[in-house]
């Protein structure tokens, strides 16, 4: 509880100052955060950044975020619902195991706003979106991510059950 009273004071100066030193009004402010959200939530990913096989999904993601969007950890954090250390913890990792920039061909994406519900993985909520909003098989998975379709099949299935409680 203190930290949410620490954190809702230290909003409210800076909205604050962006008032003042901006010369917005509150109403302006709420607007530019809530423009700001609704882009962060209309964000997406391309299916083709999965065509590695060093890379985790987690890694995959945050390494493009970074990269190629050009977000900052916060950013990213708070897109896909995690801890900003984790992420720049992720993103490292993943600039050592991939220096490469990763590829971003093909037409089909993932909306970041899957990932903001913590109850699935990662991967379980791309398999579990991909097999339902695309209709995609296993196998057609297995490729796209760089996995092995049994692998798809048990990450899907228990996507399915956790969905279910």
């Amino acid at each position: 509880m203190q930290f949410e009273v620490n954190s809702l004071k230290k909003i409210e100066k800076q909205i604050f100052l962006l008032q003042e030193k901006q010369n917005l009004s509150f109403e302006q402010v709420v607007f530019i955060l809530k423009k700001r959200n609704e882009s962060l939530k209309q964000e997406s990913v391309p299916l083709s950044i999965f065509q590695n096989q060093k890379l985790s999904s987690l890694e995959t993601i945050t390494k493009y975020l970074k990269e190629n969007k050009k977000l900052n950890y916060k950013q990213i954090a708070n897109s896909l619902n995690r801890n900003y250390g984790s992420i720049a913890v992720t993103y490292r990792t993943a600039k050592k195991k991939f220096s490469v920039e990763l590829k971003t061909t093909g037409k089909k994406s993932i909306p970041l706003d899957i990932f903001s519900d913590k109850k699935l993985s990662v991967l379980e909520n791309i398999v579990f979106y991909l097999k339902n909003k695309y209709h995609m098989k296993y196998s057609e998975i297995a490729d796209v991510l760089c996995k092995n379709q049994r692998t798809i099949w048990t990450v899907h299935k228990r996507a399915e059950n956790k969905q279910t409680k």
